[in-house]
């Protein structure tokens, strides 16, 4: 039926995949990561994966809002940065 809302969270799984794909480098690699879609960013420290992440977020809300409507809260996104070599890992919340 056209006429059905769409699934909040297919809508916002496939924005943050396009989003992921448009924020990202070409030597980045995207994926899935155990159940989730995930960035893997090579020769990028942490602090510049937290400005990335900001970037991802801030497009991903603005593209769920426009698709799903102004009505519904965009699904949350968490991310989380696990830095190499360095054992630092550090999680952030939508």
């Amino acid at each position: 039926d056209a006429t059905q809302a769409p699934d909040a969270n297919a809508v916002a799984e496939r924005v943050l995949a396009h989003v992921l794909v448009k924020q990202s480098r070409i030597i980045d690699t995207k994926g899935f990561y155990r159940e989730s879609l995930a960035l893997i960013m090579p020769y990028t420290p942490s602090a510049q994966a937290e400005v990335v992440w900001a970037k991802i977020q801030d497009s991903y809300k603005r593209r769920v809002v426009a698709e799903l409507g102004a009505c519904l809260p965009a699904p949350e996104v968490l991310c989380e940065v696990y830095a190499y070599p360095n054992s630092e890992r550090t999680r952030q919340f939508g």
